[in-house]
C-alpha cells in the first residue's frame, strides 16, 4: 500500500501554477525515471514528482509511485493524462487518499472551458440523459472493466444539442465519477443515502472520441458485489442505460457547457433506451398521464406498479389466514390427543400425559410415548392414589425421563 505523499502533491501544484501543464499521451519508462534522477542522483526531484510513497527504503525507485510527471525541456511538467492514470489506479488499489489528491489536481489542471465562462450569457438547465450501456464496447472480464462506454452525444432526441466544447466539460466533470445501480430512493418525498451495496466502480479515460460522443475508456468494477453485472454487459448490453444526472449552461436548445456532475447511475429500461433519449421533464404534464399511454412507453415499470398494488392488497389477507390456518392446526391436535388418550386407555392421567404429548414432533413420536406410559401404569403394582401428591409428583417425574432420553422405565 502506497500513503500520499505531500511534498509530490505540492510539487504538482507548482507547476500547475507556472503553466508547465501538457495533455497528451502518458508513459513513465525506466529512461524517464532515470532522466528525472540525473547523474548525480537527485532524489529530492524524483520525490516531488510522485504522489504515492511505500515502505520500501528511501531513495530507491521503488519508495515512489503513482508519478505525475516528467522532464519536458528540461523542466519537471506535469501531464494531466497521468493524473487521470492515477485515479484509475489508486481507485483499484483503494488508495483513497491518493485518488482523491489526483482529482484535486485535475480540476487546477485543466482549465475550463471558454464555454463554462459564458454562462452567464446562457439559462442554467438541468441535464438528464440515457444512453444505452455500450451495445459496440468490449467487457474485460480478467480485469473487471466495461470497455467504450458512451456517456453523451452531440444530439438527444427531443432536439436538444450539444456544443464540442460542452462535451470537453463532460470529460473534466466525468472524469473518475462513481456509477451506482439504479437511482437514489426516494422517501416521504426525501431523497436518502446512497446505499454501499448499490456502488459499482468509477468512469476513467472520459474523451470526445471520433464519432462526436463523450464516451469513457472504461467503466472499472470495483465492487465485488456488482461482477454479475459484467456477464450482463457482455452478453445483453441493450438490457442496461447509462443514466446521467448534471448542471448545464444553455443557449435556446443548445447546451453551451457542462458544470457540475451529481450522479451517474446503471438502469434497467425498456427498449427505447436503444438510443440516446433526455428525460423532459418540464414538458411532461403527468396529470394527463394516462394508465394506457403509460403502460406503451414504460410497461415494466406499470407491472412493478400493479404488482406493488397486489401485494399490498393481499398482505393484511394473508396473514389473517395465516393466523387461521395455525389455530386450526391447534385445534386439530390437541383433538387427536384427547382421542390417543382415550384409545391407549390413560384419559385418567391426561394432566400428566398431555404436556409430553404436545411436545412430540408427530403422531408416530405420541405413538412411542404412550406405549411407554401404558407400559409404566400397568406395572404389577399399586398406583398411587389420585390424592397421594408426592407419588403422583414422582409418577411425573418418572414418565418425563422417558421423554427426555433419560434411561428407559424400569420393567417389574
Amino acid at each position: 500500500m502506497a500513503s500520499l505523499n505531500r511534498a509530490g502533491v505540492a510539487a504538482a501544484r507548482a507547476a500547475i501554477r507556472a503553466g508547465r501543464v501538457v495533455d497528451r499521451p502518458w508513459s513513465f519508462t525506466a529512461r524517464d525515471g532515470n532522466a528525472l534522477l540525473g547523474d548525480d542522483e537527485d532524489w529530492g526531484r524524483y520525490a516531488k514528482a510522485h504522489l504515492g510513497v511505500t515502505d520500501a527504503p528511501e531513495e530507491t525507485k521503488a519508495h515512489y509511485s503513482y508519478p505525475w510527471g516528467k522532464l519536458v525541456d528540461g523542466e519537471l511538467t506535469l501531464f494531466v493524462s497521468a493524473l487521470r492514470a492515477i485515479r484509475s489506479r489508486a481507485s483499484q488499489q483503494d488508495e483513497t487518499e491518493i485518488f482523491d489528491a489526483a482529482g484535486r489536481l485535475l480540476d487546477e489542471a485543466q482549465p475550463k472551458e471558454e464555454s463554462v465562462r459564458e454562462a452567464e450569457d446562457g439559462q442554467s438547465v438541468r441535464i438528464q440523459e440515457l444512453m444505452q450501456l455500450s451495445p459496440d464496447g468490449r467487457v474485460d472480464t480478467a480485469n473487471r472493466r466495461i470497455l467504450d462506454v458512451a456517456v453523451l452525444g452531440p444530439q438527444s432526441r427531443n432536439g436538444r444539442t450539444y456544443r464540442e466544447s460542452a462535451l470537453r466539460d463532460g470529460a473534466r466533470v466525468f472524469e473518475g465519477a462513481k456509477v451506482y445501480l439504479n437511482h437514489r430512493r426516494q422517501e416521504a418525498g426525501r431523497t436518502q443515502p446512497r446505499d454501499v451495496r448499490d456502488y459499482v466502480g468509477r468512469l476513467y479515460g472520459l474523451h470526445v472520441a471520433d464519432d462526436g460522443k463523450l464516451r469513457a475508456r472504461e467503466l472499472a468494477v470495483n465492487n465485488p458485489a456488482a461482477w454479475e453485472l459484467l456477464g450482463i454487459a457482455e452478453h445483453d448490453p441493450a438490457a442496461f442505460g447509462l443514466s446521467i444526472d448534471a448542471e448545464g449552461v444553455a443557449q435556446g436548445n443548445e447546451v453551451t457547457a457542462i458544470v457540475r456532475a451529481h450522479s451517474v447511475d446503471i438502469v434497467a429500461e425498456p427498449a427505447t433506451t436503444t438510443g440516446l433519449f433526455e428525460q423532459k421533464e418540464d414538458e411532461m404534464d403527468l396529470t394527463k398521464l394516462t394508465v394506457d399511454e403509460l403502460r406503451a412507453e414504460a410497461p415494466r415499470l406499470v407491472e412493478e406498479i400493479e404488482r406493488g398494488a397486489r401485494e399490498s392488497a393481499e398482505n393484511p389477507l394473508r396473514e389473517e389466514l395465516e393466523n387461521v390456518r395455525r389455530e386450526l392446526e391447534s385445534m386439530r391436535r390437541a383433538a387427536a390427543i384427547t382421542e390417543e388418550l382415550h384409545a391407549a386407555g390413560l384419559d385418567g392421567r391426561a394432566d400428566v400425559l398431555r404436556p409430553l404429548l404436545e411436545r412430540c414432533a408427530d403422531a408416530q413420536e405420541r405413538a412411542a410415548l404412550l406405549e411407554q406410559a401404558r407400559a409404566a401404569f400397568n406395572r404389577p403394582r399399586s398406583l398411587p392414589p389420585a390424592g397421594d401428591a408426592e407419588a403422583l409428583k414422582a409418577l411425573d417425574a418418572e414418565l418425563k425421563a422417558v421423554w427426555t432420553g433419560r434411561p428407559r422405565l424400569a420393567s417389574a
